[in-house]
């Protein structure tokens, strides 16, 4: 479950507004734009932490490596 803030009053009110501005309350295609978003903003919440948890892994490992080498 990803923590998300509460909005305050008046985000609330500001959202209202632009819905029916735009007249998207049930518009399939405003809606299917919004999941793509959702699903990319999501897609770099588990890459970003597996790519730095291979990075550094990697810095790690050549770390030792090198000290490993230089006190032979």
């Amino acid at each position: 479950m990803i923590y998300r803030r509460r909005l305050t009053r008046a985000e609330l009110r500001q959202r209202a507004s632009h819905k029916m501005i735009n007249g998207s309350w049930n518009d399939e295609e405003a809606n299917e734009h919004e999941t793509q978003l959702k699903n990319r903003k999501n897609t770099g919440r588990w890459i970003a932490p597996i790519l730095g948890t291979i990075v550094l892994t990697l810095f790690i490992f050549l770390l030792f490596w090198n000290l490993y080498h230089f006190f032979q």
